[in-house]
């Protein structure tokens, strides 16, 4: 499990390389997170602010080990996929295709 309650952010760099380390992340719902963080599958997202909400999500984790397997495999699969420097390169690529044909 990696938590991760942040009260503002982008799109973290430590999110990304714990999930490609299969790893459940927890994590405040705030900024670029959720574009990540797909809550329920890769990982959980709270409230920020909230350590109620924080604490249940862990607990909620920490006492489930297939629920952290599968999520932390579902995470790894969303980075290699979405978020590796292949995927990001494509991506870039295709957008300066667009821009010049335009």
């Amino acid at each position: 499990v990696f938590v991760h309650p942040s009260w503002g952010e982008g799109i973290p760099l430590v999110i990304l390389e714990a999930m490609a380390l299969k790893k459940v992340v927890i994590a405040s719902a705030v900024g670029g997170v959720p574009e990540v963080v797909q809550n329920d599958e890769t990982g959980i997202l709270v409230p920020p602010k909230d350590p109620q909400a924080l604490s249940q999500a862990v607990l909620k984790v920490l006492k489930n080990s297939e629920l952290a397997r599968t999520m932390g495999e579902a995470a790894f699969q969303r980075v290699r996929t979405h978020f590796s420097e292949s995927a990001t390169t494509g991506r870039v690529l295709d957008m300066y295709q667009r821009l010049e044909h335009g």
